[in-house]
């Protein structure tokens, strides 16, 4: 990785390696990061990892120290993540700038294009290299794992870092989704409560938009849709229950009435019976 006008170029190694007593007595000039394969959950990869912890070591990853050395140089200092972090994907396979390595050396290049940037260089996607699929490729058209590098530095040096909510927010949030819905679902037959469902998920979807476009903040919408649904269901069986005991003593009250009215206790009082 070099990071343009600062001249500074970046390794990347294994985690064996960078355990490696040569590294750890490096020149101060030379650079390296661990690179490592992101998460990867039920076939797509959302994250990325800030570090790789060794025992008692807790080693950087080469996109983060990409950043931290590229942020010396700027006026803007963002934070950067300490933990496993969410990539903001710019697009999907080919939303990145890149050129052949052919070009590079052929001296078909021109400097203004590339000063003050950070550069990647490695392997593109093969038939050998296995891509990577986001939430922004499409089923055909992984990304190579050079170009997810790239979305992932991109993320921390353009300050659009993906925020979660903390545990406190969720917890208020999801307190809130829970009493509504005992509170409406109480009062609704279930024409209006299933309305109201549909009403409420869309409200979320829209919601956690918005907060992400404004916040960069990204809401739990899996587990608010949810708790949302199972409050639906839990209703639905509740009102199904309370309406099948209510039957029961009707049919119960009725077959009284019906024996009281043919079958009258008085019959049993005649003297021949």
């Amino acid at each position: 990785i070099d990071s343009g006008d600062l001249g500074i170029v970046i390794f990347g190694t294994t985690v064996e390696q960078a355990l490696s007593p040569k590294l750890k007595t490096r020149p101060g000039f030379l650079h390296f990061g661990v690179v490592g394969q992101p998460k990867v959950t039920m076939g797509i990869t959302r994250h990325h990892n800030a570090g790789y912890a060794r025992g008692s070591q807790n080693l950087e990853a080469l996109e983060v120290t990409a950043a931290r050395i590229f942020h010396y140089g700027h006026r803007h200092k963002y934070t950067l993540p300490q933990q496993n972090y969410l990539v903001h994907f710019r697009g999907g396979h080919g939303s990145l700038p890149s050129l052949k390595l052919q070009r590079v050396l052929d001296d078909d290049l021109v400097r203004e294009l590339i000063e003050g940037r950070c550069i990647l260089i490695g392997h593109g996607r093969s038939s050998s290299i296995p891509g990577i699929f986001t939430p922004t490729t499409k089923k055909d058209r992984p990304m190579s794992f050079l170009e997810f590098q790239g979305h992932a530095i991109n993320t921390m040096t353009t300050g659009e870092l993906i925020l979660t909510a903390a545990p406190l927010v969720k917890l208020l949030l999801f307190l809130v989704i829970s009493l509504q819905g005992m509170m409406v679902y109480q009062r609704f037959f279930m024409q209006m409560a299933t309305w109201f469902t549909f009403g409420m998920l869309i409200f979320f979807g829209i919601s956690t938009y918005l907060v992400f476009l404004v916040f960069n903040t990204w809401l739990p919408i899996g587990e608010m849709i949810i708790l949302q649904s199972m409050l639906f269901i839990l209703n639905i069986r509740n009102k199904n229950i309370t309406a099948d005991k209510g039957f029961q003593n009707l049919l119960l009250d009725l077959n009284t009435k019906l024996r009281e009215r043919y079958y009258p206790t008085s019959i049993y009082r005649v003297d021949k019976h």
